[in-house]
């Protein structure tokens, strides 16, 4: 008999979630191993439905599968992923015909497809009755992204762990759900390593009593707009951001965490947090740094100064603890993190002809480091734009910076020269010879042989520029 190791959060806030070994990020199950938050345990291969490969039943009349393709069709009814006599790793693409539904219950629905990478049709299926989306997706790495826009999710009551570990998606479209039944989000995101999408603003959160995890390991979100989020009735915030380290803006300001009983490291790993929406509903200083565990910004670089300061109020704490432990819910504000002005080195913005030559007024840019210049190409009379040397964008740094914007000179023409052929006395001997060119041109004239006359001397230049 096969054995697979499994960790599990401690139930004391997420007492359904089972975590594969492989599933939490390296960093992120150390650290709560060394905690104590961790615990291990054995189960036999096939004891979790959403996890088996058993082969129970012959696969339904609905449904044709490709072996050489890789591509599983269900043409029409119920899709249910359950007892299929076909390997579902060798599946890559699910085709759902329409009028193709789901369960009732759809909870690890395509927890057994890894190899997936696209599931064509699925946006167009009727979820009316759906009321169990529990690691629906679970386990799906190889999806990239999921069009659900026009899913009706408002009997759903049960969301936990929906994409969990489904570390290939980039982006979901579900800002569009009916989420007003929902009461479970734990760990709905986490893992979700590669997401750098997902609008969840109009989400109808205020039934939701559990959101521990909800995006814990999302390390690829840059920014998360909750800020209508309804938390009144949450009572569980544990590791709901932890590991989300590339997050530099969020948006709580809607959070009301008075039912909250537990927010241990709500906020951990947000190493790179630049700005924070917090509102007056938001009570840090019950649960203090030392839970909620805000990093403190490293001043390491010379570029911050460790301060968080309000956008509008300006009230400043002097670190993450004293912004988490003494947070002034009176005064909601967006709080940045302090940044350390210092004067930047110039940029010089040059403009020469294509000789090196001078042509125009530098123009020279200042400014303190990290903050963006921009330079200019000029308009010059009598010369065209050839090419630019250099950044004409970037920021400034605690070094001088010089910009070339190289031009061309533009054609004039210059005065005719008008080559004469005398005799000694001065009389016409020969018609004129008359040269034409732009000035800087190079010119030259010819010695002609005349009959009945031997050269003598030429006065002037027979060559040079007009």
């Amino acid at each position: 008999m096969k054995i697979l190791k499994y960790i599990i959060v401690s139930s004391l806030f997420c007492s359904e979630i089972i975590f594969p070994l492989h599933g939490l990020a390296d960093d992120i199950q150390q650290e709560y191993v060394n905690k104590g938050k961790l615990t291990s345990y054995d189960l036999e291969e096939g004891s979790d439905r959403g996890l088996t490969n058993s082969i129970n039943s012959s696969l339904s009349d609905n449904m044709i599968y490709d072996e050489n393709t890789g591509i599983l069709t269900v043409n029409y009814g119920e899709f249910k992923s359950e007892g299929l006599n076909i390997d579902p790793n060798a599946v890559n693409k699910i085709i759902l015909k329409p009028g193709v539904t789901f369960p009732d219950d759809s909870s690890f629905l395509f927890s057994k497809f890894v190899n997936v990478v696209e599931i064509d049709g699925i946006n167009q299926v009727n979820t009316s009755n759906i009321y169990n989306m529990n690691s629906m997706f679970r386990d799906a790495k190889s999806l990239t992204m999921l069009d659900l826009s026009s899913w009706n999710t408002s009997k759903v009551t049960d969301m936990n762990a929906m994409f969990f570990n489904a570390s290939s998606l980039v982006s979901i479209d579900c800002n569009s759900w009916d989420t007003s039944n929902v009461t479970d989000i734990n760990a709905l995101f986490a893992n979700t390593s590669s997401l750098r999408n997902v609008n969840l603003g109009s989400w109808n959160t205020s039934n939701v009593k559990r959101m521990s995890l909800v995006f814990l390991g999302a390390k690829s979100l840059a920014a998360l707009n909750l800020g209508s989020w309804n938390t009144s009735n949450v009572t569980e915030m544990s590791l709901m951001f932890y590991g989300a380290t590339a997050l530099t803006n969020l948006n709580i300001g809607s959070f009301d965490n008075s039912k909250v009983s537990i927010a241990d490291n709500m906020f951990g790993f947000l190493t790179n947090l630049n700005e924070i929406k917090m509102g007056s509903n938001f009570n840090t200083s019950e649960f203090g740094n030392s839970k909620i565990n805000l990093p403190n910004i490293s001043t390491a670089s010379g570029k911050y100064t460790g301060r968080w300061i309000g956008n509008n109020t300006n009230k400043i704490y002097s670190s993450s603890d004293d912004f988490i432990n003494n947070y002034d819910q009176s005064l909601p504000d967006t709080y940045i993190r302090e940044v350390l002005i210092i004067k930047g080195r110039d940029v010089t913005a040059k403009y020469l002809d294509t000789e090196g030559n001078k042509i125009s007024e530098d123009v020279v840019r200042s400014g303190n480091i990290g903050d963006n210049y921009t330079t200019d190409q000029k308009a010059i009379d009598g010369y065209t734009f050839k090419e630019v040397q250099g950044k004409t964008t970037g920021v400034f740094t605690d070094q001088a910076q010089s910009i070339t914007y190289v031009y061309t000179k533009d054609p004039v023409a210059g005065g005719n020269v008008t080559a004469k052929y005398l005799d000694a006395e001065g009389n016409k001997i020969s018609e004129d010879v008359v040269r034409s060119g732009n000035i800087g041109d190079n010119y030259t004239t010819d010695q002609k042989a005349i009959d009945g006359y031997t050269f003598k001397e030429v006065q002037g230049k027979t060559t040079g520029v007009f």
